[in-house]
């Protein structure tokens, strides 16, 4: 395809030359003049010695090849530019165009210097499937080989590029993934380990027996150190029954001293135990004392933090931050308004993608078989698994990134 650049007063052109067989008067044509496409460059259509031209404007622009010319591309770099090409896919099919159209050659995906956002060039005329190889092997070619993640990505990209069910949107949550995990690499991330429904269950369960076990352990100390005292005294009152032989007496004077002893020190334990339970409640007390007298506005009890706290998912949407307290449960992510409690309008999100459970104080995700997948801190969830969230946990949800606030 020949290209040639020329430059007026008012702005700078990349001239492709229009094949002899294309009708140029076309509905294509004609939407891609008169509107402006979010993503794609401006574009119009002249006739010069009998050829017809694409007039694509370029002004403070420069492509993939000029930008990488003399320096490595970064995971992020990536990240942004297909991010760059996914809005543009949903504008196409707005205006009823294909995204067959989009030439995906690296030299055709500009940069605008000011903003760092990428454009595209669309041929009316192009009417293949998407061809991603020359992209892919601009990637590999441009990544910088100390970025592991980064190259991981590119090589994700490559191989999968020439499938036939390929899709732009199930890639970047791959590219999504790598992201987190470099950003993760400095701090340990905490371990999930993958749990059903029951295990996840039987924790809970676990966790409430505990309590009542300690409460039962303490009662039987207590009734065990009266019980050393009962013995004791018994042991001492054999001593004054003329019918017992005199052995069975020392027998019992000894064992009620040993048990008296016993007693003594289970009293003088429980004793140090109790100053220590005072003297961490007093510390505790203070604690809650210095927060409530530093701190500004309304004040909230710890207890009642635990018993009422509120979880919220942030995420944005379509450029809007939207946010959403969790309640109601079992509730439901997707986009099938009518079957979901939380509604995220993106083309990568499920219908019913997954949903939260919620059970005492705990609050789980469960992946419900989504198309795109779900990610809890850059691991995925396979389907109707159950992983715990916490508080500052990052779910991805198909393409769209939700914080647990």
């Amino acid at each position: 395809m020949e290209v040639k650049y020329r430059a007026d007063l008012y702005a700078n052109y990349m001239l492709i030359e229009i094949p002899e067989y294309v009708d140029i008067q076309s509905y294509s044509f004609k939407m891609m003049e008169k509107n402006r496409i979010k993503g794609v460059l401006p574009t119009k259509t002249r006739m010069e010695d009998g050829r017809g031209f694409l007039y694509v404007d370029v002004s403070n622009k420069r492509n993939l090849i000029d930008i990488y010319q003399e320096k490595e591309m970064e995971l992020e770099e990536m990240t942004r530019i297909f991010q760059g090409l996914l809005p543009v896919l949903e504008e196409l099919r707005n205006f009823l165009l294909t995204e067959k159209m989009i030439c995906l050659d690296p030299k055709y995906i500009f940069e605008e210097e000011e903003n760092q956002r990428y454009y595209v060039v669309i041929l009316p005329w192009q009417d293949e499937a998407a061809n991603f190889r020359k992209l892919a092997e601009f990637f590999l070619e441009k990544i910088n080989h100390k970025d592991e993640y980064g190259v991981n990505a590119a090589y994700h990209f490559y191989r999968q590029q020439s499938q036939t069910q390929f899709s732009l949107y199930h890639f970047m949550t791959i590219l999504e993934k790598e992201n987190i995990m470099k950003r993760q690499k400095k701090n340990i991330p905490k371990e999930t380990k993958p749990i059903s429904i029951e295990e996840w269950d039987d924790n809970i369960e676990t966790e409430e027996n505990g309590e009542e076990n300690i409460q039962h352990k303490e009662i039987f100390k207590q009734r065990r150190k009266y019980f050393l005292l009962l013995v004791s005294i018994l042991c001492l009152g054999a001593q004054f029954l003329n019918h017992i032989p005199i052995r069975i007496k020392i027998s019992c004077l000894a064992i009620s001293i040993l048990c008296f002893i016993m007693f003594f020190v289970c009293l003088i334990f429980d004793k140090n135990k109790g100053k220590e339970k005072n003297e961490n409640k007093e510390v505790k007390e203070e604690k809650v004392s210095l927060k409530k007298e530093f701190e500004v506005g309304e004040t909230v009890f710890f207890e009642s933090m635990e018993k009422d706290e509120e979880w919220k998912l942030q995420w944005k949407e379509h450029g809007r931050k939207k946010q959403i307290v969790l309640k109601d449960f079992p509730c439901k992510v997707g986009k099938m308004k009518e079957e979901v409690q939380i509604v995220i309008n993106d083309i990568s999100v499920s219908r019913i993608h997954c949903q939260f459970i919620k059970k005492e104080n705990k609050i789980a995700i469960v992946d419900l078989n989504s198309t795109n997948g779900t990610y809890l801190n850059g691991l995925p969830l396979e389907n109707g698994e159950i992983q715990e969230i916490e508080k500052n946990d990052e779910i991805l949800v198909g393409k769209v990134k939700v914080l647990v606030v």
